[in-house]
Order: C-alpha cells, then sequence, then structure tokens
C-alpha cells in the first residue's frame, strides 16, 4: 500500500517541476501532473477488487475478477513516465533554445 504513494508522490511533484519550467503558464498541459493520481486511484481499485475476490474464495466473484484495474492501472502509470520524459526533453529544449546573455 505504499508504493502507490511513493510512485504518485514523486511523478507528480516531478512532472510538476518539471512542466513549470518547460511550458507557459496557461497551458493544459501543466494538469499532466494529475495522471498520476488516475494511476494510484486505480491501484487502489486493484487492491480493493484483489482482496474482494480472496475474500470471497472459494465463490466465484462475478465481476470484480475480470475487470481490467491492473491493466488501466500500467497505462497510467506508465502515460505518467511518457510525461515525465517528455516534460524533461521539453525542458531541455526551451533551455537550449534561450538566448545567451553575458
Amino acid at each position: 500500500m505504499i508504493w502507490p504513494l511513493v510512485y504518485t508522490t514523486f511523478l507528480s511533484t516531478a512532472i510538476s517541476w518539471l512542466y513549470a519550467r518547460a511550458i507557459t503558464t496557461h497551458s493544459w498541459w501543466r494538469r499532466a501532473n494529475l495522471v498520476p493520481l488516475l494511476g494510484a486511484l486505480f491501484d487502489t481499485l486493484e487492491n480493493l477488487s484483489t482482496s474482494l475476490v480472496m475474500w470471497r474464495y472459494p465463490q466465484p466473484t462475478a465481476v470484480v475478477d475480470v475487470l481490467a484495474f491492473t491493466l488501466v492501472k500500467w497505462l497510467t502509470i506508465s502515460g505518467s513516465f511518457v510525461l515525465l520524459v517528455a516534460g524533461g526533453v521539453a525542458g531541455i529544449w526551451r533551455w537550449r533554445k534561450r538566448p545567451r546573455g553575458i
């Protein structure tokens, strides 16, 4: 239960920090730091559904055992890392393009 807190805090903070330096203030891309929160939500739903299935075992749990929380969780977490790398590339690009002064 600690890992969702760890990766959500890291990804949200890192994306916020990078995008604050790489993207203009009024861009909707500045809300990219909310994507890791979705990952944490789906991770929590995955944990709850897994616990429910194990609690009810050996009785089948008709809907909960086939929900795709794991897939959606990994897509949002992977997407968060893609956003993190994209923010780093955008920040480096902006830093390289800034005017050089004395």
